[in-house]
């Protein structure tokens, strides 16, 4: 795995454990990163659209570096590939071979939780559904 940036960023990342750790557990409060983060948890698993989504808001969202998220993934992933793995976060950093700068998720609106914009991938849109109520039916008292 890289120790350096391909291309090195324009900022320093943030460090903050607290935000790791909690977009780590699945508690970031937007859905769809939450529910990809449990089923990887649970499943060893994470649908790829859903692996964008979460690695571009760890990166772009916290702008906490890509490394630990790759480390966490991989410790998680049943089918891990190094390569394939560390590349994909380095791509979504912006860091990696054939970056682009600014680049943004298109599948739903991060920024804003609330919004009414639909995930453009129906069985993205699965994974979030099917893992938000799981959370919430495990939360829930009854």
């Amino acid at each position: 795995m890289a120790r350096t940036a391909y291309r090195p960023r324009e900022r320093r990342w943030r460090r903050d454990q607290d935000a790791f750790d909690t977009w780590r557990a699945g508690r970031t409060g937007i859905p769809i990163v939450d529910a990809g983060l449990r089923q990887l948890a649970t499943e060893g698993y994470m649908h790829t659209g859903a692996r964008l989504i979460t690695a571009h808001f760890l990166t772009h969202i916290l702008e906490i570096d890509w490394r630990p998220g790759y480390r966490h993934f991989f410790a998680l992933l049943s089918y891990g590939d190094v390569a394939s793995n560390a590349g994909n976060w380095q791509w979504v950093a912006g860091t990696g071979n054939n970056p682009r700068p600014g680049r943004i998720a298109q599948h739903t609106s991060l920024a804003s939780p609330g919004s009414d914009r639909r995930i453009a991938r129906p069985s993205v849109g699965r994974t979030c559904m099917c893992w938000d109520n799981a959370a919430a039916e495990a939360s829930s008292p009854h």
